[in-house]
């Protein structure tokens, strides 16, 4: 049906656009940390545009099923701080950078929405949900009266928003914990 369809067109786009930030924000990060001095997630791989680098699709799959999204990969951890300001700046930076780069992102599609589609698009992003759902895919079409690709366009913007914003507390979450561990 046509339902049917169209939840599993916008579970797609959740997903690509799931694999687009990831792997951007990776790179970002894997650059910024090679600038202040510490290139193991350089080494590692980590500044390449491959999302296999950047996201375990085992993680994807549940991310489809349940709208979870419980994990990604990490550059690896350092163990080896520098002394001094420089150490203290490398600690900060891993803990911040990815969450800092995941809101500052979060906050120019939230704009950019909002520019295109007015204030009411505002509203729809704190709605949103990490599933696909037919029902929420209504209600931003008359929420908005848009059909067609600027529905497409503005789904995408508003799963990309939250997307952005649960991606920069996953980040945080995890770089807290393997930094007290």
């Amino acid at each position: 049906t046509i339902k049917t369809a169209m939840y599993f067109f916008f579970l797609l786009i959740l997903t690509i656009s799931l694999l687009f930030f990831v792997t951007l924000g990776g790179v970002f990060c894997s650059y910024l940390y090679k600038k202040i001095g510490d290139s193991s997630s350089w080494d590692a791989g980590y500044n390449s545009f491959n999302p296999s680098k950047h996201v375990d699709y085992f993680l994807i799959i549940i991310f489809i099923l349940t709208g979870w999204f419980v994990g990604i990969k990490k550059p690896p951890f350092i163990n080896n701080w520098q002394n001094g300001i420089k150490g203290f700046i490398q600690k900060i930076s891993y803990l911040f950078i990815p969450t800092i780069f995941y809101l500052i992102i979060s906050a120019c599609l939230l704009f950019i929405g909002v520019y295109f589609f007015s204030f009411k698009f505002l509203v729809l992003a704190f709605k949103t949900s990490l599933k696909a759902n037919f029902s929420y895919i209504a209600e931003v079409s008359s929420l908005l009266t848009i059909k067609g690709p600027k529905l497409i366009s503005a789904v995408f913007l508003l799963y990309s928003v939250i997307l952005n914003l649960n991606l920069s507390l996953l980040y945080l979450l995890f770089s807290f914990l393997d930094y007290i561990i």
